[in-house]
C-alpha cells in the first residue's frame, strides 16, 4: 500500500510541477508582450488567475515532496468516521490540500483559456470544446475502470 500512495504522490507531483512550468512560461510571455497588457480584460484576467495558481501550486508540489518521505499520513491527515474511529482521507495531506490543488490547477487551466481566448476567439473556443471532449472522455474512462475494479 505504501508504494502505490508514493507513487500516486509522486503523480501528482509531475502534474502540478507540469501545470507550474506552463503557467510560469505563459505569464513570462504575457509580461514580456509589446503594449500595456492591462488593455486587455482577458489578458488581465489570465493574470490574475495564474497569479493565484502558481503559488497554489507550488505550495502543493512542496507538500508532495514532503509527503513522499513518510510511509504512513501524518496524524492531520485523519478524519473521524462515523464510529468515532480515525479513518485516513482519500488523499494523505488532508483536505485542505486537496482544495489548494484544485483551485491551483483550475485556476492555470482558465489562465491559460482566457490567454489563448485573448489571442484568437477561433482557438480560443476549439481549446475550450477539445478541452471538455477529453474531460468527458477521461472520466467516462475512469467510471469504467473504477467499476472494473469493484
Amino acid at each position: 500500500m505504501a508504494e502505490q500512495r508514493r507513487q500516486r504522490i509522486q503523480r501528482l507531483r509531475v502534474v502540478y510541477t507540469a501545470v507550474a512550468g506552463i503557467s510560469v512560461v505563459v505569464l513570462t510571455s504575457l509580461l514580456q508582450s509589446d503594449g500595456n497588457i492591462c488593455d486587455s480584460l482577458l489578458v488581465y484576467l489570465s493574470l490574475i488567475c495564474f497569479g493565484v495558481s502558481i503559488p497554489a501550486l507550488a505550495g502543493g508540489i512542496y507538500v508532495l515532496t514532503i509527503e513522499t518521505n513518510y510511509d504512513d499520513p501524518p496524524e492531520w491527515a485523519f478524519t473521524l468516521s462515523s464510529r468515532n474511529r480515525p479513518q485516513p482521507l482519500t488523499w494523505p495531506w488532508g483536505l485542505s490540500m486537496v482544495v489548494v490543488g484544485a483551485l491551483g490547477l483550475n485556476l492555470a487551466y482558465v489562465g491559460i483559456v482566457l490567454t489563448i481566448f485573448s489571442i484568437s476567439v477561433i482557438a480560443g473556443s476549439l481549446f475550450l470544446a477539445s478541452s471538455i471532449f477529453t474531460f468527458v472522455v477521461a472520466r467516462n474512462h475512469e467510471k469504467k475502470r473504477a467499476g472494473q475494479g469493484s
